[in-house]
């Protein structure tokens, strides 16, 4: 039998990628495979102080960055005019806010990718419907949101037969119907692009250990100052309670005694009422008592939990956050650090363009009628505030080097330091009159 010809076109290799029905198993832990990682990534960016901070930050950097829409063409009549078109679409059309659309398209980062259906709406102006109304009335197709799709609700990614996604299938409530969003209608983020995993990598997957053992640490050193404070509680009963051949009313009592003795805490509700009874003997029958701790615990657990901390922020660069809170670290230290974290940021900001750029927009163009050859293109501003002292050092530098700035320039500089734009003039240039040649006679 004849092997039939190879294209050259052809795509014949797989990415390697171990994606079974449509469900990723790329987690060598099996015990964060699946809906069991999605619950520890809740746990973490909920519940852990740490993590929680460091999320907080990136948002917030990421909400004060400008953006912009820019023209294919600068200074071409329609490649503005479309450029605009696309600045209202993007910042004073959508019914969720850019900001808010930013922070949703964010939530790739501790997930590790985040999928957002796009909802179009004709321009038509304001409208009793929200789902209708617009702040433009121009007649074309714009945004109306970007819808997130929660990462627990994923059910099932939609592969073609070379692994690449074309669309999502979720089960979310109310009523927990499949729903598929193609991959046409939507916009998927990634942090990481490696074997083509539609999930990307979470940034927590790397502190995931140094979380666990912070985590289960916190809570064994809240157990053990509860008993450092209250002691360890003991209760002496008759043996018969403790007899295995007990008789009902016996192992009644012994289960709400013991219910009372595990339920021994230092607030509000401490105190036990136990009866008065000896035997023949005259020896009390119920006895209650605190056994104090033996001395002061071997391990310190705040250097523990610190190191865990530490290392769980430094695998995602976010460890200058912690100077200062400790007794060492520098300035210098954590601009540097800092730095860093903001360059990180900017590559997840890059991003989140390229995929407008390569997505959203050559869609928009084709649904306008618009040619796809050119494209206006998303853009973000710097991350890093520039520092005021540094940039006044290099003014001056070039002041002393006889560099001069044009306006444009002078306005960029203004801007930096917070002051607003010099406004254009067009001042007239004044007319120069020809000069004559007179020619000279030779003597």
């Amino acid at each position: 039998m004849a092997k039939p010809k190879t294209q050259i076109l052809d795509e014949i290799g797989v990415s390697g990628l171990p994606m079974y029905a449509g469900r990723v198993f790329n987690e060598p832990l099996t015990k964060l495979s699946g809906d069991r990682w999605r619950k520890v990534v809740r746990d973490m960016q909920t519940n852990d102080s740490s993590i929680n901070a460091m999320l907080f930050v990136i948002e917030m950097l990421a909400r004060q960055v400008s953006w912009t829409v820019e023209a294919f063409e600068t200074g071409n009549a329609k490649d503005e005019e479309i450029a605009e078109f696309y600045r209202g679409a993007l910042f004073k059309d959508l019914s969720d806010t850019w900001q808010e659309t930013l922070s949703e398209i964010l939530s790739m980062i501790p997930w590790g990718w985040s999928y957002l259906e796009i909802v179009y709406l004709r321009r038509s102006g304001e409208n009793d419907d929200a789902k209708l109304s617009s702040n433009f009335a121009d007649g074309k197709i714009g945004w109306r949101k970007f819808a997130l799709r929660s990462q627990e609700t994923l059910f099932k990614w939609e592969t073609d037969d070379n692994g690449n996604v074309t669309g999502l299938t979720q089960t979310a409530p109310p009523d927990f119907r499949q729903r598929t969003i193609p991959l046409i209608k939507a916009l998927h983020f990634r942090t990481s692009s490696h074997k083509n995993n539609p999930e990307g990598k979470s940034i927590l997957r790397g502190g995931y250990r140094d979380w666990y053992f912070k985590a289960n640490i916190e809570n064994i050193e809240g157990v053990g100052i509860e008993r450092d404070l209250a002691g360890l509680p003991v209760m002496y009963v008759p043996a018969e309670i403790l007899s295995p051949n007990a008789n009902e009313n016996d192992t009644s009592l012994r289960n709400e005694l013991l219910k009372m003795l595990r339920g021994v805490k230092r607030d509000e509700q401490e105190g036990m009422l136990l009866p008065i009874a000896y035997d023949s003997k005259g020896n009390q029958l119920y006895k209650f008592e605190l056994l104090s701790t033996g001395g002061k615990r071997e391990f310190d657990t705040s250097k523990v939990i610190d190191r865990h901390d530490q290392r769980m922020m430094m695998s995602v660069m976010a460890d200058f956050l912690l100077l200062g809170s400790k007794e060492t670290g520098s300035y210098a230290l954590s601009d540097n650090k800092s730095k860093l974290f903001c360059n990180a940021l900017s590559a997840w900001l890059d991003s989140i363009c390229d995929v407008f750029n390569r997505q959203a927009i050559p869609r928009l163009q084709k649904l306008n009628g618009w040619d796809t050859a050119r494209m206006p293109k998303l853009t973000h501003g710097a991350v890093e505030q520039i520092s005021l002292e540094a940039l006044g050092t290099y003014l001056q530098h070039c002041s002393q080097s006889g560099i001069e700035f044009d306006e444009k320039q002078q306005n960029w500089i203004t801007q930096q330091i917070g002051m607003p734009a010099k406004a254009a003039t067009n001042t007239p240039k004044k007319e120069t009159k020809p000069t004559k040649t007179v020619k000279k006679e030779k003597i």
